[in-house]
């Protein structure tokens, strides 16, 4: 989900269903992911990258159904290294959501050559979290196997965070020693705001030492305070801490060599600011960050400019103001010019989220319609996202036709 709400953005002619429901569909499981099999394998080269993401999607299906060794046969064909990896986590992850933590440890620890395994636990006390046996995943985060794998232990704590257990986050924040801590701190701030102590929360926030990457710490944790007061309808609060990232970040905008995070962290200040409904604020905030992007420098400055107009295209988008999109992604240098397209493909996604599927769709004509092979990629990004809202809506046939 997007870090900014409806409330933000005017309402489209075409309003998107309040609360969706996946139509129910009859059909034969096994008998369609045999067929799938054979098409895809068919077709596709497994060497090369949409080979190897079918064999993954089937390896996925396969173990959904249960079929863990013929997952797991196809996982091994996957020749690339990280695709393997993360494609023989989500198989012990459906181990774990048939409840079968024993056997999803057991699959990992047979399989560990093959990963990390400090990812893969964590990836597994993510998914108990997140159906709510909190405890055996404290218990599992303290056993020996656990020590020393901090990579991935921040999304544990942001897991923690999304169930409003500030305690629990807590304490595994005060066991890391290494720089993921940073991260961890960001989630934990959270959490406390979630947990309505906002006091500890804007503690955790400022409490970063010796750090001179505020855009990067700071500004995220104090941001993800801001959001959770808005989740409770304190906009003024909110509103006070935008401004207070906003006042830290203007000083680092003027000068040259600014970070892109930079940039990126005044966005998010515009996305919050539009969302209390203070709209000329949010304005402003685009405006600076967009007057900013020419003093980003480096080896790759070009790229990363490029990146910055399209995120902010996406925020102009969604206050409302397609005119100024535009007009900010015309500065996109033509040497990337494939985030124009990108650019162009989050607008359409915008006006799917407010409902405007007519608008959605013209931006994909627009981009399926040029000679540009990425138009081509993020076009069809777009129909395929107003196929889905019309699925949803249970027009089926028009979904189709799109699709």
């Amino acid at each position: 989900p997007r870090p900014w709400g409806p409330s933000a953005v005017p309402r489209s002619r075409t309003p998107a269903p309040t609360a969706p429901t996946e139509p129910p569909l009859k059909i034969d499981a096994r008998k369609l992911l045999a067929e799938a099999h054979d098409e895809l394998i068919g077709v596709l080269d497994t060497k090369t990258g949409y080979g190897m993401t079918a064999l993954r999607a089937i390896a996925q299906a396969e173990a959904a159904l249960g079929h863990i060794e013929a997952a797991t046969k196809q996982a091994m064909a996957i020749r690339h290294e990280r695709l393997r990896r993360e494609t023989l986590i989500a198989i012990a992850n459906e181990l774990l959501a048939a409840g079968d933590y024993r056997g999803a440890m057991s699959y990992l620890a047979r399989r560990q050559k093959h990963m990390y395994i400090g990812q893969a636990k964590s990836h597994i006390l993510v998914r108990q979290i997140q159906a709510g046996d909190v405890a055996a995943a404290m218990g599992n985060w303290q056993s020996p196997e656990f020590k020393g794998n901090e990579y991935k232990l921040p999304k544990v704590v942001k897991a923690l965070a999304e169930k409003r257990d500030a305690r629990n986050a807590k304490r595994i924040v005060d066991t890391m020693k290494t720089g993921y801590v940073s991260e961890a701190l960001i989630y934990l701030a959270s959490a406390q705001a979630r947990a309505g102590d906002i006091p500890a929360a804007l503690a955790t926030a400022r409490g970063f030492r010796d750090s001179i990457l505020n855009f990067q710490e700071i500004w995220p944790a104090l941001l993800a305070v801001a959001r959770e007061l808005l989740a409770v309808g304190d906009k003024r609060a909110a509103r006070a801490i935008a401004y207070e990232v906003l006042k830290s970040a203007s000083k680092q905008l003027r000068e040259k060599g600014v970070p892109s995070g930079v940039i990126d962290r005044t966005l998010d200040v515009a996305r919050v600011l539009a969302e209390v409904g203070d709209m000329d604020g949010a304005r402003k905030a685009i405006a600076l960050a967009v007057r900013s992007v020419p003093n980003i420098e480096g080896q790759q400055a070009t790229l990363y400019r490029g990146y910055a107009y399209r995120n902010a295209v996406a925020v102009y988008a969604a206050i409302g103001n397609p005119a100024k999109a535009r007009e900010t992604m015309a500065k996109v240098n033509p040497k990337v010019a494939f985030i124009k397209s990108e650019a162009l493909a989050e607008m359409a996604l915008v006006a799917v989220e407010q409902g405007d599927l007519d608008g959605a769709v013209k931006i994909a004509r627009e981009l399926v319609g040029s000679d540009y092979v990425y138009g081509k990629r993020d076009g069809a990004r777009a129909y395929l996202a107003a196929a889905r809202s019309l699925f949803l809506a249970g027009n089926t046939a028009e979904a189709e036709k799109l699709s």
